[in-house]
Order: C-alpha cells, then sequence, then structure tokens
C-alpha cells in the first residue's frame, strides 16, 4: 500500500512543470526535516563536529535543514526525470567545455567517475550517457524489489547501466576494458565492503577501497565529478583526474591507501563549498578503528 501510494505520487510530479516539482520537493524537504528529530539530531551533529570552529549553531541548523531541502528536490526532481524528455532535462545541466575535453582526453581507454551523494547524483552519468559516454553506475540492490526497479528504470531511460556491489569484480574490468565507464558514489561509511580509515573532515571515516582498487586492477584513473545545484539549473563540476602508480613494483595496500587519500579529499574540498547540497543526515563517522579487529561499530 506504501509503494502504491508512493508510486502515485511519483507519476503526479512526473507531470508538473520543472520549478512546481522542485518547490514542492523543498517544501517536503523542510517538512522532513522538522518531523524526522533522530536525523535532524544526526545531520547537526555531523556538521557541528565537521565545521565546529568555522560556523556558529545558527549557521549550522540552517545548513542541516538546506541539506533536508536538497534530498526533498532531489527526489522530486527524479519523478520530473521519469517523464520529462532527455533533452529537455540537460536543458538545465551545464558544464565548462572546455574542461570536459582536458579531463577526458586522459581517460580514453575507460575510466572511474568519483562522486558524492551531491546536488541531484544521478545527473551525472546520465548527463554523460548523453554526451555519448559509456556508463554504468556500482550500486547496492535496494531490498524492496519495486523501489529497486523504480531506480533502474530511471537510469536505463538515460542509458546508464546498473552493476550491482555483489556481482563479479571481473564484470566491473570487463566494462572498463570496452572502454566504459564506471561511476560509484562512495562517500559513505559502509562497513559492509572493504575500507580504510582516512582523514574525512579531522576525524577518521571509515572509506571504501573500491575505487582504487578498480583503479589499480583495471590500470585507469579516477576522475572526481560533482553536480551543484543553482535554483532550477545544474552545473557539473570536474576536478584533477588521479593516476594510479603503475610503473615497476608497487605496493598494492600503500597505493590503495594513496588513492583513496586522494579522491576522499576531492569530495571533502566539494563538500566544504557546498555544504548544503550534502546528506549530513547519514553516519559517516558510525565505524570506528579498533586494535584487536581493525574496527567497531558505534552504537
Amino acid at each position: 500500500m506504501i509503494y502504491r501510494i508512493f508510486r502515485f505520487l511519483l507519476d503526479c510530479l512526473g507531470y508538473l512543470p520543472h520549478r512546481a516539482c522542485l518547490w514542492f520537493g523543498r517544501c517536503l524537504g523542510k517538512l522532513v526535516f522538522k518531523i524526522l528529530k533522530k536525523e535532524r539530531k544526526q545531520a547537526i551533529n555531523n556538521l557541528s563536529m565537521a565545521f565546529s570552529s568555522e560556523k556558529n549553531r545558527e549557521k549550522i541548523e540552517k545548513i542541516a535543514c538546506e541539506s533536508f531541502e536538497n534530498m526533498g528536490m532531489t527526489l522530486t526532481e527524479m519523478a520530473w526525470m521519469r517523464k520529462a524528455s532527455p533533452d529537455k532535462v540537460f536543458s538545465c545541466v551545464s558544464i565548462d567545455e572546455n574542461l570536459l575535453l582536458d579531463r577526458f582526453k586522459n581517460l580514453k581507454n575507460g575510466g572511474i567517475i568519483v562522486t558524492a551523494h551531491l546536488g541531484n547524483w544521478e545527473l551525472i552519468a546520465a548527463y554523460a550517457c548523453w554526451r555519448g559516454y559509456r556508463i554504468a553506475a556500482i550500486a547496492k540492490r535496494i531490498y524492496f524489489e519495486p523501489y529497486n526497479t523504480l531506480l533502474i528504470e530511471l537510469r536505463q531511460k538515460f542509458n546508464v547501466e546498473t552493476i550491482y556491489r555483489d556481482e563479479s569484480p571481473r564484470k566491473t574490468l570487463q566494462w572498463i576494458q570496452k572502454g566504459g565507464f564506471l561511476g560509484i558514489l562512495a562517500d559513505q561509511d559502509v562497513d559492509s565492503v572493504d575500507g580504510v580509515f582516512v582523514d574525512f573532515f579531522g576525524k577518521s571515516a571509515y572509506t571504501p577501497l573500491g575505487p582504487a582498487l578498480i583503479a589499480l586492477a583495471a590500470r585507469v584513473p579516477m576522475l572526481p565529478s560533482f553536480i551543484i545545484r543553482n535554483g532550477d539549473k545544474h552545473e557539473i563540476l570536474l576536478g584533477e583526474p588521479i593516476f594510479p602508480n603503475t610503473d615497476g613494483e608497487v605496493n598494492k595496500e600503500e597505493e590503495s591507501m594513496r588513492l583513496t587519500r586522494a579522491w576522499s579529499k576531492a569530495v571533502e574540498k566539494m563538500i566544504r563549498k557546498y555544504p548544503h547540497l550534502w546528506v549530513w543526515h547519514h553516519r559517516r563517522w558510525k565505524t570506528r578503528p579498533d586494535k584487536s579487529d581493525g574496527m567497531e561499530k558505534s552504537a
């Protein structure tokens, strides 16, 4: 029943004008911020930890609320994307063309697009496909299949493939070997995957090793890529490519650590610049280092 109501609302939102969808999403985000006390508290606590010496309580609460507003707008915008034509969707997206050509000249043999839950992140892969690149998103299966199907259908509309995390690593390597790109959201604490602790906003954060390990195995660079919301428009920002060291004998553990630190620092830099667009209610520092087994979960 909940799914049917959710699907009905998505269908209704899909027929609204873009700006009306965003307005509804912003209101939805504000409402959720007020109602979900646990998530609101988590967002404020994370922001306080990250910006304790830079922002006062009033500013932190404002950013936390804006973060929820962005999430609401992203959800309703995705509903709009399901019904709108690709040309209409991408008329809202801009990118520095000279920078695009410069960055992708280093990724002729495929690569890894590392991004974050910032702005409407689904638009990055969709836009890249629209521009002629082959993109596959690395994703976790959503436990409720109808919701999972909705997201897959949205990606398929824009020719974005999906490779699940529990599929064979060979599939990801084959995709890159054929000149494809992998889109990876790796900015969250996921203790079910291999990771290491790296500095994130001045505190050790358990961070996935996946992007670095794939880059090393496939011998391709990683490209930090982000999308920034500005009203009803979006701008894609591309960072400097991060190249794996493949010369001679490489210490895999040290090199994967270096690569992970590098892309994580790129993510932090972008979040610092646009904190209101990130998902602060996620428990980014829930896993803590432990001397006995390498990590432990916080309560």
